[in-house]
């Protein structure tokens, strides 16, 4: 059984982000609470579309990440002989892993975010003079090939646009997704 245009089946476990280890103790969260940064964002490859529209090269057995929508109950596959497997649509799907590298997919990039720490006071206070603690500016981790042709290379600080940040955890690191249109400047 596989999906038609655009529809990639993944095997995602649970739908939430429901504990964290402290200290090596498991600590379960109330994941009702800010649901959209508890969701789960990450799957296995279960099943390849016939026809994918966007060529986004991902293979069965494919780590993926995904729209924080995807793992709801209105996107569960209910055919399927597993309980946990739910569908995305290509435009959905923003990085792939395969054989421990990561990628991102179509026109998405990941960019880990320049925080301004402020500055420490003489007895220990953090004082941000700035009044903000983040800037839209970043370094360049994960790209995609149109901005890589656009000679944005990993490592180069850029600046991006404003409300384009959309924070996700790829395996313990927090980046940025956003599109290339997003992303406006190398910063030198």
């Amino acid at each position: 059984m596989r999906p038609l245009k655009d529809l990639y089946w993944i095997k995602i476990g649970i739908e939430t982000e429901n504990s964290i280890s402290l200290g090596g103790t498991k600590i379960y969260l109330d994941s009702s609470y800010d649901p959209m940064r508890h969701t789960r964002q990450y799957g296995t490859v279960e099943e390849i579309p016939v026809l994918d529209s966007l060529e986004l090269d991902i293979e069965v057995g494919d780590k993926i990440w995904f729209h924080h929508f995807v793992a709801d109950d209105s996107n569960k596959v209910d055919i399927h002989p597993s309980d946990d497997i739910y569908q995305a649509h290509s435009n959905q799907i923003y990085a792939r892993e395969r054989a421990g590298k990561v990628s991102t997919v179509g026109s998405w990039n990941l960019i880990e975010q320049k925080v301004n720490k402020g500055t420490e006071s003489t007895s220990g206070l953090t004082l941000n003079d700035k009044g903000d603690d983040v800037v839209l500016q970043g370094k360049a981790v994960y790209l995609s090939l149109g901005i890589a042709s656009q000679g944005v290379k990993g490592d180069d600080d850029v600046i991006f646009s404003k409300d384009s940040e959309y924070d996700m955890d790829i395996n313990g690191v927090s980046l940025l997704r956003m599109r290339d249109n997003d992303i406006l400047a190398i910063y030198e």
